[in-house]
C-alpha cells in the first residue's frame, strides 16, 4: 500500500490506529528512505552509497525490527553547533537504520499532529515556518490596535526538559496503538538528560525576581524523572509541538487569549492592559509548571512601541524580527551576521547562497534600505526615479494594472468609475472595454465588458467632458442587469 492509502486508514477514526502496520509496510519504508536521502547535504557520502548498493536488504532488516518490536541500543554522541547567540548540542543518528525509521514515523505521525494543533503555531509544521509566523505578527499589529500591551516568553532548555511521561501521555490521547507508542518509548525516548538542577535554579530565580511567577509546584511525578528529546531528529519538533498543543488550547479556550502565537517554545500574547498581560503570563507559567516545564525568568510583559502615537514602549524581538506597532525590522544580530558574511566570503557560489538566504528574511520585513546598504546595490529602478505607472500602453491602448474582477462580483453594488478605455483586445478578441473603478472596500479594481449599452454610456460621458470642458470622472453608480428574454441579458450603469 502507498503512504496515502495508509494515511486514509489512520485518519479515518478519531484516534489514530494501525500506525505500526503502516511503518512496517515496505512501500512506506521506501518512501522514508527517499526522504532521508534527500535530506542529506552530501548525497554521495559513504553511508548513502552503501545503503543504495544494498537497499532491499537494508529495508527488510528495518521492517523486521519494527515487526518484532526489538530496537537495538544506541549511543548518543553530541556535536556542538556554534552560533553567534549560543552553542547548541545536537545528536546525529546513524543513517541506517535510525534516520530511515524516523522518517517513516514522521510520514504517519505528521498528519495526526497537524490535525490536533491550533492555527497560530509554527516551526516544524507543514508550510508554517518563520515566514508564516512573521506574517501573522504583522496581521496582529494591523488588525488589533487596541492590544497595546504584550507578553513574550521562552522555555528553559525546552527539548532537554520535556518529561518522557508527558510525551507518552500526549501520544495516548490521540493515538490508539500500543506498539507504536512502544517504538517511540524505546527508539526515541531512550535519551535521558540530567538538567533537574538547572530547572530548579531557574524556578528560584523566577520566585525571587518575577512579579508574574506562579507558585504552582511541579507535580511529584515530574520531579527527578526521565527527561529529554534530542535535537537533530526529524520528528523531535513534531513531538514537542504535540506536547505544547495542550497549553495552546488552554490559553485560547480557558484564558481567552485572542492574540496568541507560538513559534516552537517562543510564545507571544497580546493584551489590552498591563494587568491582563501579567495575568496571561502568570497563567502560562502555571500551565507549564503542570507539565514539568519551566518558563525562563527573562520572560516579560510590556507596552508595545508605537511610532505614530509616540508611545515609548518595547518592541517585540520575535521570530528573527523586531516588531513595533508600525514597523518590522531584522533582528540586530542577524544584521551583523549578514554584514560580516558578505564582507568575509569571496566565493561567488557561497555569496549567492548568503544573498538568497538573507533576502528571504529581508523581503518580509521593512528592510529594503538595509538590504541596499549591506549589498551595496543602490542602482535600482526606484533609485533612478523610474517607477511603474498605474497605466501603460498596450497595443496603443491604456491598460490598468489593478486587480481584475468579474462583472457578477460588483452587480448591484455601489462603485465609483475613475477611468476606462474602449476598443482593446483581450486574448486576441476585440470589442472589449476595460473599466477602472473603486469598489465598496475602497480598493481600485477593473473589469472587462462587451456590453454595448455600457460602452455607449461611457462614450457619451467622455464626449460631455470634451463639450463642457469639465472633468466628470470619477462617477458614482451601480451596475444593473437587464433581462432581454430567450436566456439573454445585458448590463448597464444607473
Amino acid at each position: 500500500m502507498t503512504s496515502q492509502e495508509w494515511l486514509d486508514i489512520i485518519l479515518s477514526t478519531k484516534k489514530g490506529k494501525h500506525l505500526i502496520d503502516a511503518i512496517a509496510d515496505i512501500g512506506v519504508l521506501n518512501e522514508a528512505a527517499d526522504d532521508a536521502l534527500s535530506a542529506l547535504d552530501n548525497k554521495d557520502i559513504w553511508y548513502a552509497k552503501r545503503f543504495r548498493k544494498d537497499r532491499k536488504n537494508a529495508l527488510e532488516r528495518i521492517q523486521n525490527m519494527v515487526i518484532l518490536g526489538e530496537y537495538p541500543h544506541k549511543e548518543y554522541k553530541g556535536v556542538v553547533l556554534h552560533a553567534p547567540d549560543k552553542d547548541r548540542i545536537i545528536y546525529p543518528y546513524h543513517f541506517d537504520p535510525w534516520n530511515i525509521l524516523f522518517h517513516a514515523v514522521k510520514i504517519v505521525l505528521e498528519p495526526i499532529s497537524e490535525r490536533m494543533m491550533i492555527y497560530d503555531s509554527s516551526a516544524g509544521r507543514i508550510a508554517k515556518g518563520q515566514t508564516f509566523g512573521a506574517n501573522r505578527m504583522r496581521m496582529f499589529m494591523r488588525r488589533y490596535p487596541e492590544y497595546t500591551y504584550y507578553s513574550q516568553s521562552d522555555l528553559r532548555k525546552f527539548y532537554l526538559a520535556i518529561p518522557h511521561k508527558v510525551v507518552l501521555n500526549t501520544l495516548r490521547q490521540f493515538i490508539n496503538d500500543d506498539l507504536f507508542i512502544k517504538l517511540i518509548d524505546e527508539a526515541i525516548l531512550d535519551y535521558h538528560s540530567d538538567i533537574e538542577g538547572l530547572l530548579d535554579e531557574e524556578r528560584q530565580k523566577k520566585l525571587k525576581n518575577c512579579p508574574w511567577v506562579s507558585t504552582e509546584a511541579t507535580p511529584e511525578e515530574y520531579r527527578h524523572c526521565a527527561r529529554g528529546v534530542t535535537i537533530g531528529s526529524c520528528i523531535g519538533q513534531i513531538l514537542t509541538n504535540m506536547v505544547l498543543t495542550s497549553v495552546d488550547r488552554v490559553m485560547k479556550e480557558v484564558y481567552h487569549v485572542k492574540v496568541y502565537h507560538r513559534h516552537c517554545d517562543d510564545i507571544y500574547m497580546g493584551a489590552k492592559t498591563l494587568e491582563e498581560a501579567r495575568y496571561q503570563l502568570n497563567g502560562l507559567d502555571y500551565e507549564m509548571n503542570r507539565l514539568g516545564l519551566v518558563l525562563k525568568a527573562t520572560s516579560y510583559y510590556a507596552p508595545m512601541k508605537d511610532e505614530e502615537k509616540e508611545i515609548p514602549g518595547r518592541p517585540a524581538d520575535y521570530i528573527g524580527y523586531v516588531f513595533s506597532r508600525h514597523n518590522v525590522q531584522m533582528r540586530k544580530r542577524n544584521k551583523i551576521r549578514f554584514a560580516k558574511a558578505i564582507a568575509r566570503v569571496r566565493s561567488r557560489k557561497r555569496r549567492r547562497e548568503i544573498f538568497a538566504s538573507y533576502y528571504g528574511i529581508c523581503k518580509w520585513g521593512n528592510c529594503k534600505n538595509l538590504w541596499r546598504t549591506i549589498t551595496k546595490n543602490k542602482q535600482m529602478f526606484a533609485d533612478l526615479g523610474i517607477k511603474m505607472n498605474e497605466i501603460t500602453e498596450r497595443d496603443g491602448k491604456r491598460f490598468f494594472h489593478v486587480k481584475r474582477v468579474a462583472t457578477s462580483d460588483i452587480l448591484n453594488t455601489h462603485i465609483k468609475i475613475t477611468d476606462f478605455e474602449d476598443g482593446i483586445q483581450v486574448k486576441g478578441e476585440g470589442g472589449r472595454c476595460v473599466i477602472e473603478f473603486i469598489s465598496e472596500s475602497g480598493e481600485k479594481e477593473k473589469l472587462f465588458s462587451t456590453s454595448l449599452v455600457i460602452r455607449e454610456q461611457l462614450k457619451k460621458a467622455r464626449e460631455m467632458e470634451k463639450q463642457q470642458n469639465k472633468k466628470l470622472f470619477p462617477i458614482s453608480t451601480i451596475m444593473r442587469r437587464k433581462d432581454l428574454g430567450c436566456s439573454k441579458w445585458t448590463y448597464y450603469f444607473e
